[in-house]
């Protein structure tokens, strides 16, 4: 009985072992550099066709445009980030403060139900 029970948890221990084993590591990898690939490729789609906006209105407004960071300004959408990024939230004093940040989110929600409702709707 004893050699049996012995068998049987190798025999268990073994599968999960080979189990974790045969998991493909490579795809998986694989799938999160594609995932980065596509996320960093779409921000910097963003940051210069922001960059491109800017420089556009510039020569319509007859302007200096975003020139400032870097040659010609092409570090300028990394200066907007970080300067987004490091901006101090200003919360006033006499208002709740919970219900001050959770506002626009609660607003949101509101609004994507209706859409996701009236959405659905007509079908």
């Amino acid at each position: 009985m004893g050699i049996l029970l012995t068998q049987t948890i190798l025999i268990k221990h073994n599968y999960f072992s080979m189990t974790i084993l045969a998991f493909d590591w490579g795809l998986v990898i694989e799938k999160l550099i594609l995932i980065a690939i596509i996320v960093f490729g779409s921000l910097g789609i963003a940051l210069y066709t922001t960059f491109g906006e800017r420089k556009v209105a510039a020569i319509l407004q007859d302007r200096p445009g975003p020139n400032r960071a870097g040659p010609f300004g092409l570090l300028q959408p990394l200066a907007d980030g970080i300067k987004l990024i490091m901006k101090e939230e200003i919360i006033p004093t006499a208002a709740n403060k919970w219900l001050f940040i959770l506002g626009p989110a609660l607003a949101m929600t509101d609004k994507t139900s209706l859409h996701e409702s009236l959405n659905h709707s007509n079908k």
